[in-house]
């Protein structure tokens, strides 16, 4: 029998049974260039099969044929060899089949314990210590707060109002100024599905640029600081290192959906760790904040968000909610000067500026506004999945990520 019949015969690929023939598995006869099998070759490849059942491995088949080929499968010791050999193989299998068994138990109690309906939601909400927080956008005065509904150290409920005419309201805990985004361009990421498309080498690059951030802010140096994070629809820093930072600090998120920030708010709260967190839903960076409330920003691929949808940098519009001796810490991805991606991000996002991911764009309007500013190169792509945003990326232009930090009053960048 020829090879391509018998692998047909055996269910096998061609390859498989020219890797039996290479290892010395299999010794059929060759006539010029084909391989012809005798009964004796097929009965072994056979034999071969049903070890390959009894979970033998390729080296211990190989002395096993060994045996059958030098022997007529009669003679005590050889047949005592092979049923010693049976009998060590039950064990391993036995002592496999306790480790699986084991393993089972705790994919069940995995399972049970990260089940979602498992979670504990708590009954968090707006912050009584950030309502002094909260002023209005048009002429600045202190929000009041009208059929405030108030739990434990929290405002679950109520209307932010302002004698100039401003209001907002408090749904589910969140402030919610009532300007939603409802363009074409961008949809709330309620299941996350951004961070699952990552490639090897971005999901690299993205834990560089965590560890960076979370580095600095290690020192110590930021117990009950105001904290600001926000388009967390698209990539959200705190949500996965509240737990390195400061209890007592207060934090505030800022998105324009108020769906992504009601999930994070209960995804937060079910973590238990009883932080003060303000959220604010609102479209346009012009946040119900007290102006130089904020004492760190973290920009965590912020910018580059921001520039799909502004023409003004990010910092620039951040700036006015930003203390006398604050700080920006960041990181960003930027593109060289000239590549073709730049002009397909715009094209994709065109209320934005021409100018997204263009680090060097952000450093100016830094220095512009007075503030210091330090950076250093993290790493680089060449490629990047071909979805979201990234479906604007031409695969072989470099796509670098900077880390850095920008400061005005007596801090020093870098420090």
């Amino acid at each position: 029998m020829r090879i391509g019949a018998l692998a047909k015969k055996y269910s096998l690929s061609i390859d498989t049974i020219r890797y039996y023939i290479s290892i010395g598995l299999l010794i059929p006869e060759k006539s010029g260039a084909q391989f012809e099998f005798s009964a004796k070759e097929e009965e072994i490849l056979s034999f071969i099969q049903h070890l390959k059942t009894l979970h033998f491995k390729l080296n211990e088949i190989r002395y096993i044929i060994d045996l059958k080929r030098t022997s007529n499968w009669v003679e005590p010791a050889t047949r005592q060899a092979y049923v010693q050999l049976l009998r060590e193989k039950d064990s391993e299998l036995s002592s496999e089949l306790l480790a699986l068994q084991y393993a089972q138990k705790l994919l069940d109690k995995e399972m049970r314990e990260y089940s979602v309906s498992a979670v504990n939601w708590d009954d968090s909400g707006v912050p009584i210590r950030a309502l002094p927080l909260l002023s209005c956008p048009r002429c600045g005065r202190q929000l009041s707060i009208r059929s405030g509904v108030f739990a434990y150290k929290y405002v679950k409920s109520g209307e932010l109002t302002c004698d100039c005419g401003y209001s907002a309201a408090i749904h589910d805990g969140i402030v919610d100024t009532g300007t939603v985004y409802t363009g074409s361009h961008d949809s709330p990421d309620l299941h996350r599905n951004l961070y699952h498309t990552f490639n090897v080498d971005f999901v690299r690059m993205y834990q560089l640029c965590c560890d960076k951030i979370t580095k600095r802010l290690s020192t110590g140096e930021f117990a009950g600081k105001v904290f600001f994070e926000n388009y967390i629809n698209g990539y959200f820093y705190l949500y996965n290192h509240l737990n390195d930072l400061p209890r007592d600090a207060l934090y505030i998120v800022a998105d324009k959906y108020p769906e992504m920030l009601l999930m994070y708010k209960e995804m937060i709260s079910s973590l238990g760790l009883d932080l003060d967190i303000l959220y604010i839903a609102d479209k346009d960076p012009d946040y119900p904040l007290r102006p130089g409330c904020v004492d760190v920003a973290i920009d965590f691929f912020s910018t580059s968000e921001h520039d799909f949808y502004f023409p003004e940098p990010y910092c620039r519009h951040i700036d006015p909610f930003l203390g006398p001796d604050s700080c920006v810490i960041g990181t960003i991805m930027t593109l060289p000067s000239g590549v073709r991606s730049r002009r397909f991000y715009h094209e994709k996002y065109p209320e934005g500026t021409p100018e997204v991911m263009n680090f060097p764009r952000l450093e100016s309007a830094y220095r512009e506004l007075g503030w210091r500013i330090c950076s250093e190169e993290v790493g680089s792509v060449l490629e990047t999945q071909n979805k979201y945003s990234f479906a604007c990326h031409l695969n072989g232009e470099k796509m670098s990520f900077v880390y850095y930090e920008a400061v005005r009053g007596k801090q020093r960048a870098g420090q």
